[in-house]
């Protein structure tokens, strides 16, 4: 029987870093988790301490998007934007987001423009949609810095999307808000549609956040997560702030049930917790600056000492890094999977253990 799949999907190969099923682990050994982008240090006490009583219609009935929660957003950037509830969706986790934007935007010979490297799954969902990613390329000798110029270059009208990560995923690096802005200002005169993915958002000052500009520009959407700083990873719950006339477009292509209800109770208590970010940004950048401090041949790209999240590249190109740290009895994320980086570059993130890491980093960084 013959399926009527579409053509492209056949030559289509996913492949993502956040499957961890094949890694060779030994039995009886613990091993330092530096991979995927948890917080290292959980979630609001409060939430595990005094959890939210759930009523029975909480679990029996389909998930309605309570106003109580979009009213806690919009709290929460009360100083820095003046949102209404038009200018929220809710959605599962900025992956979310992406899925029903690239829906909305990306098709069978689509143009997506972006830059590398930087969160490979989002190339991966243009690719299964049928669309080409292009893309710049971040520059070593530049530190790997982002530029807008380089960007704006290669922009043209024939792009369906552009999609930034802010901060960067893997390096950690935060775009100032003023490049951001340069980018959506020219791509609004030429008819494009600009993604934000601010998943690590939380680990950047809210003032560098680029819903600020929502209620300034109509081609602008900027997806959020409570996964990295909040640490609800298993929620799955995030959210997109856009402008007014953008919302029922995006209607159009939203899930009708997108986030659970217990997630939306778990995450409206989350906001109130500015305080713990506050912990979990100090305590990182003490331990990012113990690691980058163990470094002297290890190359280290532009990043922010606050997010959790940071790339090392070894000068050999034959050193398989990962493997490396993996002999050590530490996870990473493997850099080939992102594009520009090769396997002698591992993306890291800081875990509560920085001496111990630290010390491992030291002794690889000497072969």
């Amino acid at each position: 029987m013959t399926m009527r799949i579409k053509q492209h999907l056949f030559e289509y190969r996913r492949d993502t870093y956040t499957s961890q099923g094949n890694l060779r682990l030994e039995k009886g050994r613990h091993y330092l988790d530096c991979a995927l982008g948890t917080n290292p240090y959980g979630c609001p006490g409060t939430l595990l301490d005094n959890p939210p009583v759930l009523d029975k219609g909480a679990i029996i009935n389909y998930p309605q998007v309570h106003a109580s929660f979009i009213n806690e957003i919009l709290h929460y950037w009360r100083n820095f934007a003046s949102l209404k509830e038009a200018n929220v969706r809710l959605e599962a986790g900025t992956f979310g987001v992406i899925e029903r934007l690239n829906k909305l935007f990306v098709g069978e010979r689509s143009l997506v423009l972006g830059y590398c490297p930087q969160f490979p799954d989002y190339m991966q969902d243009v690719l299964c949609c049928g669309g080409s990613f292009k893309y710049i390329e971040l520059n070593k000798a530049k530190n790997y810095r982002f530029e807008a110029e380089e960007l704006l270059a290669a922009l043209r009208p024939e792009y369906s999307l552009i999609y930034l990560d802010n901060p960067n995923n893997p390096t950690g690096q935060v775009i100032p808000l003023s490049d951001i802005e340069k980018v959506v200002v020219r791509a609004e005169e030429l008819g494009v549609a600009v993604l934000v993915d601010e998943a690590y958002g939380d680990f950047m000052d809210k003032n560098n956040s680029a819903i600020a500009l929502t209620t300034i520009y109509r081609n602008l959407f900027v997806a959020r997560s409570f996964t990295k700083g909040f640490g609800l990873a298993g929620l799955r719950v995030g959210y997109v702030v856009m402008s007014e006339p953008l919302e029922p477009l995006f209607s159009k292509v939203a899930h009708p049930f997108p986030v659970n209800a217990p997630a939306q109770i778990y995450a409206r208590i989350a906001l109130q917790h500015d305080d713990f970010l506050d912990y979990c940004k100090a305590r990182i950048s003490a331990g990012k600056k113990m690691i980058a401090g163990s470094c002297s041949r290890l190359f280290i790209p532009e990043t922010d000492p606050a997010t959790p999240i940071m790339t090392l590249i070894h000068p050999n190109p034959e050193i398989d890094l990962f493997e490396e740290f993996l002999n050590r009895q530490v996870i990473t994320t493997p850099g080939h999977h992102f594009q520009g980086l090769g396997k002698n570059s591992v993306r890291l993130r800081i875990p509560k253990e920085h001496e111990q890491l630290a010390n491992i980093v030291r002794e690889i960084d000497l072969l």
